[in-house]
Formats: structure tokens, sequence, C-alpha cells
């Protein structure tokens, strides 16, 4: 599969989790969506920090 078709699929999912968010959100409930909220949170934290140390190490190879 292409870049772009697999780009396509990527856009296609995620419109198809936006329109059912407030089926989603039901489902979970408030709690649950906090819950989601922080666990992405601490996810782009992890993904921010692995960038900047190799960033650092690369900088000083």
């Amino acid at each position: 599969m292409s870049t772009a078709g697999i780009m396509l699929v990527v856009v296609l999912v995620t419109y198809g989790l936006m329109l059912s968010a407030g089926a989603i959100l039901r489902v979970i409930g408030s709690g649950g969506a906090s819950v989601v909220s922080r666990v992405m949170g601490l996810i782009l934290a992890f993904v921010a920090a692995t960038n900047v140390l190799e960033g650092t190490k690369e900088c000083f190879q």
C-alpha cells in the first residue's frame, strides 16, 4: 500500500472516531474520558522527552 493510501485510511479512521465521539463518551463516561486524556498526555510527554534526548545525543556526536 502506498503512503497516500495509508494516509487516506488514517484520515477515514480518524473521521469515523470523531463522528462517534458522542457515543464513545456515553460509553466510557466523564471519568473514563479523563483517564484517556491523562494517559494520552503521558504518551505525548514520553514522545517529547524521547525526541529531546535523541536530538541532544545527535548534537553532541
